[in-house]
């Protein structure tokens, strides 16, 4: 979310995740994420994750 030139909410992106979770010490973590936008603003790292960009964030 971000503000207009009044002040209102407008909606600046939207998106999802695609997650993998293992569990690692009795807890449930994220261990493989891929982002997807469908509504991107112009933003490097927006227009990365459209395209699938996957990220480990297993140690």
């Amino acid at each position: 979310m971000s503000s207009d030139a009044q002040g209102r909410p407008v909606v600046a992106a939207t998106g999802y995740y695609d997650d993998t979770y293992i569990k690692e010490d009795g807890a449930w973590v994220v261990s493989h994420r891929i982002m997807y936008a469908d509504f991107p603003f112009n933003d490097p790292v927006a227009n990365l994750a459209k395209t699938g960009v996957q990220i480990s964030l297993v140690k």
